[in-house]
């Protein structure tokens, strides 16, 4: 989180270039920086539970809490040795035959490469923590029907899909390829509850297109 804030206020001080395509990094850290807030701040505040245990957790209390959660955490080799490994075969082979069968291909020239590296993991971390551990997290903790899974995803679709129109404009073919990863973030992060896995899937996929963060 530290890393995010000060990567995000450096990028965001860009809007003041007189460079356009600086500027345009600055309009997009911006609102990731707005997502990410929205994201840990609604987070929060759906969690009055969590919000009153840590406001009365002491520090020492805190490193034994997470000793005993560490040591509770019987999931953690299926979660990371089957599930992500499983999900990322899955958005390599979609983003290999996507791209193949549809001439889908994102290489636009980005010469900045520290703001195409930053923006990468900028928009992977921030970009989960709303849509992930906000948005899916507290839809899933309203009701436990099956059918309300349907309507999270339907709810993920429709916010991921608005956001990166902005970006993508009437790129079609973009659009369809990150509805897609957003529905399997969805479901890793319904089958797993952590946010750092589709944190780490969707910076590595944005990794596979530092070159083509900005479509100019």
């Amino acid at each position: 989180m530290v890393y995010l804030g000060i990567s995000l206020i450096y990028q965001i001080s860009l809007l003041q270039s007189a460079d356009a395509n600086l500027r345009e990094v600055g309009r997009l850290s911006l609102g990731l920086g707005i997502v990410s807030v929205l994201g840990m701040c609604l987070t929060m505040l759906s969690t009055s539970a969590g919000l009153m245990k840590i406001k009365n957790l002491k520090r020492k209390e805190f490193r034994n809490s997470m000793k005993d959660v560490l040591a509770r955490d019987d999931d953690f080799s299926r979660d990371f040795g089957f599930i992500f490994l499983v999900a990322l075969a899955v958005q390599l082979g979609f983003s290999f035959f996507y791209g193949s069968f549809t001439g889908f291909q994102l290489n636009a020239e980005f010469q900045w490469e520290l703001n195409a590296f930053l923006l990468t993991i900028n928009a992977g971390i921030g970009e989960e923590l709303f849509f992930s551990l906000f948005l899916t997290g507290f839809l899933l903790s309203l009701s436990s029907k099956r059918w309300f899974i349907f309507l999270a995803l339907i709810a993920n679709l429709i916010g991921f899909g608005l956001v990166h129109m902005v970006v993508y404009k009437s790129n079609q073919e973009a659009v369809v390829f990150v509805l897609f990863l957003r529905a399997l973030y969805f479901f890793t992060y319904l089958k797993t509850r952590r946010a750092s896995i589709p944190m780490i899937l969707h910076c590595f996929n944005n990794f596979l297109f530092i070159k083509s963060i900005l479509f100019v």
